[in-house]
């Protein structure tokens, strides 16, 4: 193991929307790294001054398990690698990049990706954003992760007030909604992992959905073509490197019900709790949690 010499940094919790998350993800990632004898610490990105127990510690890597603004924006592989302190993940220029989904989907765009038709809010009145993109639309944070902020928009009337319940959220764009089955695939390295079908009876796979509700399933599905699924994959591979990622993430899209693939978007410090998507796909590659986070750590 390539780090199993030198101490190791775990960076989680932050001051995001998505602190909580992080808190798990750190604490599992760093019971893994001490359970495999790495020389590991926690340590909690919400005090400013962490950098100082990284440089007393002499920490050479750090993994980040930072959700959301403040890490996967990119904000601490910036301040990391200015202090020649290498970082899990993505570099911090094609973090930035990935966390912004309008920029992502304009790369997307001109590599010939399918992916839903959008706007930003604040570029259209609400009767041109109802010609622009139509109904149903998505009302969605271009910066923000988990789904925070997500509104579905089915008619005019609504449309308004959906815009008024999310602005705090920052800037907002309006996304045509895609009916289907709602995909995800993980990768680690060069290794891409078994895609998995997402299904929740909320029928929108939002913040609730995701960390909070016991009827969302995960499935590995089954039924669909060979063909199908080969072009889901590529397209995985095409949408992350095309934004410059590497490492690890995850590649989020819809699969039309004409079996057309639409990406939505790149997470680069996915969730690693036990609800999340990126450990039970390695799960089900034959990885177990220790082998899954010793990857990812090593992986460039």
């Amino acid at each position: 193991m390539m780090y199993q010499d030198s101490p190791i940094a775990v960076l989680c919790g932050g001051t995001s929307k998505e602190r909580e998350i992080s808190l798990l993800s750190g604490q599992a990632v760093y019971d893994s790294l001490h359970a495999q004898g790495y020389d590991v610490i926690k340590l909690d990105t919400q005090d400013t001054s962490f950098l100082e127990p990284l440089k007393a510690a002499k920490v050479q890597r750090a993994f980040v398990a930072l959700h959301g603004p403040g890490g996967e924006d990119g904000e601490v592989a910036r301040v990391l690698a200015q202090h020649d302190i290498s970082a899990t993940g993505s570099c911090a220029q094609s973090s930035a990049l990935a966390m912004d989904k309008m920029a992502t989907k304009r790369i997307w765009q001109q590599a010939q990706c399918c992916t839903p038709k959008a706007c930003y809010v604040q570029d259209y009145t609400l009767e041109q954003l109802s010609q622009e993109i139509g109904f149903p639309m998505v009302i969605k944070p271009t910066l923000e992760g988990s789904s925070f902020g997500v509104k579905m928009v089915h008619a005019f009337e609504d449309l308004a007030s959906a815009i008024q319940s999310v602005q705090a959220y920052g800037p907002l764009m309006a996304e045509a909604f895609v009916a289907g089955r709602e995909l995800t695939i993980g990768w680690v390295g060069d290794h891409l992992l078994p895609m998995i079908e997402i299904t929740t009876p909320e029928g929108f796979y939002d913040y609730q959905a995701k960390y909070q509700s016991n009827s969302t399933s995960y499935l590995f599905p089954k039924d669909i073509a060979p063909s199908i699924e080969k072009q889901c994959y590529a397209l995985a591979q095409k949408a992350y490197q095309s934004v410059g990622c590497s490492g690890w993430g995850r590649v989020d899209f819809i699969l039309d019900q004409q079996s057309c693939p639409y990406l939505l978007e790149v997470n680069t410090i996915p969730g690693m709790t036990q609800k999340s998507l990126v450990p039970k796909a390695a799960q089900a590659y034959g990885w177990s949690f220790d082998t899954l986070v010793s990857h990812i750590l090593e992986a460039r």
